[in-house]
């Protein structure tokens, strides 16, 4: 399978083919995956009126064409569905374990203050987040 990133830039998460002008970048109205089967649909169709198409600019090398550049979208938007969801899950995650480490994270550091209560270098600690604190205020 050809390396589909090859010759592509990174712009917003999505690659995009070196030579597409930034004029000529359209955002789909349309979900990715029906735009391809009805790109694909039409090219079937379009076949039969070949030599009508060529008398307007499309060529048969642009009808034949077509189905490589439809997998290689269907490709790239696979790869983007697989990295999109992956990202969704970790937020998911981080979401329902976020409350669980704030709790911990609060109840280490009241373990550590009432263990470290009588520590001189605690006491300066807090004294030096204290006048901190009081200059910010």
């Amino acid at each position: 399978m050809p390396n589909i990133r090859r010759g592509c830039l990174k712009r917003d998460g999505l690659f995009l083919h070196s030579s597409t002008p930034d004029e000529e970048v359209q955002i789909p109205t349309i979900p990715v995956d029906v735009f391809l089967q009805e790109a694909e649909n039409l090219c079937k169709w379009s076949l039969d009126d070949a030599r009508a198409l060529s008398a307007v600019g499309i060529t048969e090398e642009i009808l034949n064409d077509l189905p490589v550049r439809a997998g290689a979208c269907r490709e790239a938007q696979s790869i983007w569905n697989k990295d999109y969801r992956s990202q969704q899950e970790a937020q998911k995650e981080w979401a329902q374990q976020v409350p669980e480490a704030y709790d911990f994270r609060n109840d280490l550091l009241a373990s550590l203050r009432f263990a470290y209560r009588k520590s001189e270098y605690w006491r300066k600690l807090h004294r030096k987040q204290s006048s901190n604190q009081d200059d910010v205020t």
